[in-house]
C-alpha cells in the first residue's frame, strides 16, 4: 500500500498569494469613501520612508483605520 502525502503544489501556492494580495487591495480601496490606489500608494511610500504625510484624503483614512482593520481581519 502506497502512501500519499498531500501538499500543494507551487502554482498552487503563486496563485492562492495573487488572490490573497488582490483581494487584500481591493478591501483597501473599497470603503465608505473609495480611495485611489495611487493615492494609497503615496501614503504607503511616505509612512515607510518617513517622509511628510501627503495632502490627501487616504492620509488621515488609511493608516488609522482601514490598514490595520484589514491586516486584522487579513490575520484572522
Amino acid at each position: 500500500m502506497k502512501i500519499r502525502t498531500e501538499h500543494f503544489r507551487l502554482w498552487e501556492y503563486l496563485i492562492f498569494t495573487a488572490v490573497t494580495v488582490i483581494v487584500f487591495c481591493l478591501c483597501v480601496c473599497i470603503g465608505s469613501v473609495n480611495l485611489p490606489m495611487s493615492d494609497i500608494f503615496d501614503v504607503l511610500k511616505s509612512a515607510l520612508m518617513g517622509l511628510p504625510k501627503p495632502e490627501v484624503v487616504a492620509s488621515s483614512i488609511l493608516l488609522p483605520v482601514r490598514l490595520p482593520r484589514v491586516l486584522c481581519v487579513a490575520l484572522t
